[in-house]
């Protein structure tokens, strides 16, 4: 997954220009497979990559370098399912950790605050029956955020401290897993 920080969303990540070195790094990392490029305003210069082997890495100088910022408690082999920019802050950003291939079942949400250099586990409130499948942050309202398990969506008014279930509202017919396409069209229409 790659969080370009400053470049256009993930509509356009097919064309030619803008998103050139997005695509390239999402079709040229050897250690672990990019699956997700989007435009995200903060971290201007900056962009975040995830992979699915469980590293979080930047780049500093438009993807010539980077450097592992991997939190210490993510396993290897934990799949980076999203990475989000904050909008309001050019050095905050979320990730959203998967560790069901390691047979964990329960959900890892981070939060940094000082562009990678360190993270907090941000999963207070969240059942830990599901695994973590994606975290986004409103782009109106600072501090709301929204994070998707396999069972259920919930919502964070302080910035991922502290959050609550959204599950009384959704209707049992629907599926039950929330993914981030899912969640990018709840936080912000296209």
């Amino acid at each position: 997954m790659v969080a370009d920080l400053a470049g256009p969303d993930a509509r356009d990540v097919g064309r030619a220009g803008q998103c050139r070195q997005v695509r390239e790094l999402c079709e040229a990392r050897p250690d672990g497979q990019h699956h997700r490029a989007q435009r995200q305003p903060a971290f201007a210069r900056h962009p975040l990559a995830g992979s699915d082997d469980g590293h979080i890495q930047v780049t500093r100088d438009g993807g010539l370098n980077w450097t592992n910022v991997t939190p210490p408690s993510i396993k290897p082999w934990t799949r980076i399912f999203n990475i989000e920019a904050g909008h309001f802050d050019p050095l905050v950003a979320y990730a959203a950790a998967n560790t069901m291939r390691l047979d964990e079942i329960k959900p890892h949400f981070y939060r940094t605050r000082d562009g990678g250099k360190t993270w907090t586990e941000i999963n207070t409130g969240i059942a830990g029956d599901a695994v973590a499948n994606t975290i986004r942050e409103d782009p109106r309202q600072p501090d709301l955020l929204f994070a998707g398990t396999d069972t259920q969506v919930w919502v964070s008014f302080d910035a991922g401290d502290h959050w609550q279930s959204l599950r009384r509202t959704c209707r049992p017919s629907r599926s039950a897993t929330c993914r981030s396409r899912t969640m990018r069209s709840a936080a912000a229409p296209i």
